[in-house]
């Protein structure tokens, strides 16, 4: 159970391996009684990290919004993303494109009527999913406004 709960991220664009020796030991005889050492090879797949410019984006009153979901370039692609909105603003009126497994221009044509004197914002909750191994890994959730 040593390495049961070992957790490792890869944020690059290939996978990784960890490997681990494990040199087996005898409950008998005080554990004095070694086996043969063993490797354990463990593949981290890497996961899509989104870029970090798509943090804030601004649009004008009953415009698209303009923004297409991207990694940052140095991570695995992402082919799907699971999208959520975080809040939205009571001046801001529209509804947002949420769900999962959506592309990567899924909130692109959104739009939003702010008729108030002041800006308002809406936040997306945005997951990236690798094309990796049938888009099993998910990278961290990232926030857009």
């Amino acid at each position: 159970n040593a390495i049961e709960f070992d957790q490792f991220t890869n944020v690059s664009a290939t996978p990784g391996d960890i490997v681990y020796r494990v040199i087996p030991r005898s409950s008998v005889a005080d554990g004095d009684c070694e086996g043969d050492a063993f490797d354990i090879t463990v593949t981290i797949v890497p996961e899509p990290v989104i870029d970090p410019l798509l943090a804030t984006a601004s649009a004008c009153s009953d415009t698209a919004i303009g923004v297409v979901l991207n990694t940052d370039g140095t991570s695995i692609g992402a082919d799907r993303y699971t999208i959520s909105v975080f809040s939205q603003d009571a001046n801001v009126a529209g509804v947002a494109t949420t769900g999962a497994l959506l592309g990567t221009n899924a909130i692109e044509f959104d739009q939003f009527t702010n008729v108030s004197a002041t800006p308002g914002d809406i936040v997306y909750r945005v997951i990236p999913r690798s094309s990796v191994a049938d888009g099993d890994c998910e990278g961290d959730a990232f926030d857009i406004t």
